[in-house]
């Protein structure tokens, strides 16, 4: 008997007559679209091994597989042999899923896919906000972090049941960045007692962040520039809505080096064309669906074939993709009326105000449906032998109401 064998690294995706080969040690694919060469790699002689049955080793394109397989170093030929090789496939499965999650995220995950209150690793609180503007379908606030000075501020959160609630914050051991949204970032003593508890309430390793857009920032510099002194684990996002078109918001970015917190800061603008791109280093564009824009998104945010495949995708990004969304995935957001979101698309899973204890409210949700939204879930994706190496499911795909972001449809 022979056998192709291929090394523990080299993944192996079959889908129709596509097969896919992709070394996660190098980066390397190799792609075949015959229903022979799909069906040699669906002959695993176990599913847990990387050696598969060569019936005709004259036949052609076995011949120039096995020639690609031996050029790119993926593995090797074995012909006549007694018995099969022994190679490890890297597959993991869901019973894997708590032993592999620690590779795949670098954070201990609890025993249990549902213990979700210790798997909490992105808390986003909106301390105030307008309930309405939630429900636009093309909002800014569903597609990214967002802060809207504009809006009519029709309600702000209950900071001392918020504070309450949050006194368990020791509780998510695992949190690594809490956001504090503010679309009106008064100087008050509320604001900034609150922020105050945060930082020293959250474990040594989590980032804090204040998050205002670029008008609330210099309306309130004093009082941000006085929090960031004080709090080592306190930092500041930006967000800039190119859109406002406000050139002294884009001269006082350009004099931003020169504050004292520049160090501590991110800048996000939020682009809506090709003309809006930022092009400094110290900035990072955000595209944002207007309704209007599809063609921009075409051109910048869909993925082609070459896209991925210039991409170095590791075994761990691989396995992370299998089993959860790289995007929702601990991800938690309160929002200035109490209730409780997971994701921004699905059903709120309860509300502070009335359940008053986020961590059993976690602890009850019995389906954490968008944290393990993965593309073998949705259509077209599930059919494509891309699956796993695309980024996951994110907004965008939500607003735009089409799961497949890529230019040519993959799968087909």
């Amino acid at each position: 008997m022979s056998y192709i064998v291929l090394y523990s690294t080299v993944f192996v995706f079959t889908e129709g007559t596509k097969t896919l080969l992709y070394d996660s040690n190098t980066g390397i694919y190799l792609k075949y679209e015959t229903l022979y060469i799909s069906q040699l790699f669906q002959s695993r002689i176990n599913k847990n091994l990387n050696v598969f049955i060569v019936t005709n080793e004259n036949h052609d394109e076995i011949i120039l597989l096995i020639r690609d397989i031996l050029t790119t170093k993926m593995g090797w030929f074995t012909k006549k042999c007694k018995n099969p090789p022994f190679q490890m496939a890297p597959l993991v499965g869901v019973n894997e899923l708590s032993d592999n999650a620690k590779d795949c995220y670098n954070t201990p995950f609890s025993k249990t896919i549902f213990g979700a209150s210790r798997n909490v690793i992105r808390l986003t609180i909106y301390m105030d906000g307008n309930t309405d503007y939630l429900y636009n379908p093309l909002n800014k606030i569903k597609q990214t972090l967002f802060c809207d000075p504009k809006i009519n501020i029709t309600s702000r959160i209950n900071i001392n049941v918020l504070i309450n609630n949050l006194k368990q914050i020791n509780k998510l051991i695992y949190l690594q960045e809490l956001n504090i949204i503010c679309n009106c970032l008064e100087e008050n003593n509320e604001y900034k007692c609150f922020i105050d508890f945060i930082c020293k309430s959250v474990v040594i390793q989590t980032k804090v962040y204040i998050v205002c857009d670029i008008y609330n920032l210099i309306t309130n510099e004093e009082m941000i520039n006085d929090l960031l002194d004080t709090h080592h684990n306190l930092y500041l996002k930006i967000i800039v809505d190119s859109k406002c078109k406000n050139d002294s918001y884009f001269l006082y970015l350009d004099k931003l080096k020169e504050k004292k917190f520049f160090y501590k800061s991110i800048i996000f603008v939020l682009v809506y064309s090709e003309s809006d791109l930022c092009n400094k280093s110290t900035c990072y564009n955000i595209p944002i669906f207007d309704g209007t824009n599809k063609h921009f998104f075409e051109q910048n945010v869909f993925l082609e074939e070459s896209d991925i495949k210039e991409t170095f995708i590791s075994m761990q990004d691989i396995f992370r993709r299998q089993l959860l969304n790289e995007h929702y995935f601990g991800n938690v957001i309160i929002m200035n009326e109490g209730d409780v979101y997971l994701n921004l698309f699905e059903e709120k899973i309860g509300n502070i105000y009335e359940d008053n204890d986020i961590i059993s409210l976690l602890s009850n949700t019995k389906s954490m449906n968008s944290w393990y939204l993965t593309r073998d879930k949705v259509q077209p994706c599930k059919h494509c032998v891309y699956k796993y190496l695309c980024p996951s499911i994110s907004n965008y795909e939500f607003i735009l109401k089409k799961m497949n972001l890529c230019k040519n449809v993959l799968s087909q």
